[in-house]
């Protein structure tokens, strides 16, 4: 129940059952959008299956050693280390004060809406993500760093609040729950799994009513019809959303999947790549919103065909890190779990072409598992070699 076909072909049945039965009323789409999404599904399960090609010995199984340990303690005293200073930098960002979280989320979109960084600095602005990367390798190990955990635990939870963003309590609620299940000895049932999986899906639905509520967003009904009405919007708002780009014409120039290299190269060479908005347009299905499913970028960059073939390079990576996972190694459990949110939420959005937090969550592991432990080894054997001298 943990293969990711199955939790795409699954999940995009939902979301598609749950479109066609809308209580809401909801813009039609054509046949060719209807045509891509069934190709995705299909694309991406034929990646993952693609993926069994490779021949995986058990010698991936990760062995513990003392040094590794020190590299966990130091993640998480760095996450500790660099609060303050993102503390300043949200304040600074509301005005000097924390009033409230509304006000906070507000202040920071409008940040980005004018171009303007929303943190002084690369340190402040990925910790949030770098704790919970920690959380999820203390998690990997719990009956060995079962305090260090939940300690880890309660600082994610700290920076995903002041974040205001939904999606890092979402990208450490599915997360923990797919290093849990994946790790569980015996097989997984599919009421076990869905329930699981419920889990982050509650906690994000929670937070978003919770946003609605907060910043007195009314519809006729009251409570429960808002409720109900935002919680389809959100569901299916994405489908009519990629009809309304598969309408418009491709510029077949990959802008976002490879938007890091361009403003790399925008930067050091003097280019002049264009790059999208920081964030999407609104649109009327007849509601307004700006989410698009995880076609939108792909199918911009490549065209239909492309996009399927991006479908299933993406299912094939993600079929083999599922595999490593299942053999008990550390780093596909960590990369399992880094991975299931781009997949629980590929209805909203694309996350699996964020190369810049691809990066940022491989130098995480490097630093835990090699940099650390490197330097901790060499250390200890020059103070041995000086007591011997």
């Amino acid at each position: 129940m943990l293969y990711p076909a199955f939790i795409y072909s699954f999940l995009w049945t939902v979301i598609f059952s749950a479109y066609i039965f809308s209580p809401i009323e909801v813009d039609p789409i054509r046949h060719k959008t209807a045509m891509l999404l069934l190709f995705g599904v299909v694309a991406f399960s034929a990646g993952c299956y693609l993926s069994r090609l490779i021949r995986l010995k058990n010698k991936l199984r990760i062995i513990n050693t003392p040094y590794q340990d020190y590299g966990k303690y130091f993640l998480f005293i760095y996450c500790l280390a660099v609060f303050p200073w993102f503390y300043r930098d949200i304040a600074a960002i509301s005005g000097g004060g924390l009033s409230s979280l509304v006000d906070l989320r507000l202040a920071m979109i409008n940040t980005t809406l004018e171009g303007q960084k929303s943190y002084s600095s690369v340190i402040t602005g990925s910790i949030v993500m770098i704790s919970i990367s920690t959380t999820f390798i203390l998690f990997i190990e719990k009956n060995r760093f079962k305090r260090l955990f939940y300690l880890s635990f309660l600082i994610s939870i700290v920076y995903c609040i002041l974040n205001t963003s939904r999606v890092s309590l979402l990208i450490l609620a599915s997360g923990l729950v797919a290093i849990y299940l994946i790790k569980s000895k015996s097989s997984i049932k599919f009421q076990i799994a869905l329930t699981s999986l419920g889990v982050p899906v509650l906690i994000f639905i929670s937070a978003m009513m919770a946003y609605m509520f907060a910043t007195h967003l009314t519809v006729d009904g009251g409570a429960l019809n808002l409720a109900n009405n935002y919680f389809f919007i959100y569901l299916i708002g994405g489908i009519p959303a990629l009809d309304t780009i598969l309408k418009s014409n491709t510029s077949m120039v990959p802008h976002h999947t490879f938007q890091i290299f361009f403003q790399l190269s925008n930067s050091i060479f003097g280019t002049h790549f264009s790059l999208p908005p920081p964030l999407d347009a609104f649109v009327q299905v007849p509601f307004p919103t700006n989410v698009y499913t995880i076609y939108k970028f792909y199918f911009q960059d490549f065209g239909f065909v492309g996009t399927l073939c991006a479908l299933i390079i993406i299912g094939f990576i993600h079929g083999a890190i599922f595999r490593i996972a299942k053999l008990g190694n550390r780093y596909g459990i960590y990369f399992y779990a880094i991975f299931m949110y781009p997949l629980l939420m590929s209805f909203f959005d694309d996350g699996y072409s964020d190369f810049r937090g691809l990066i940022r969550n491989s130098m995480v592991v490097f630093i835990c598992y090699f940099i650390i432990p490197k330097m901790v080894k060499l250390v200890s054997i020059s103070k041995n070699n000086y007591i011997k001298i």
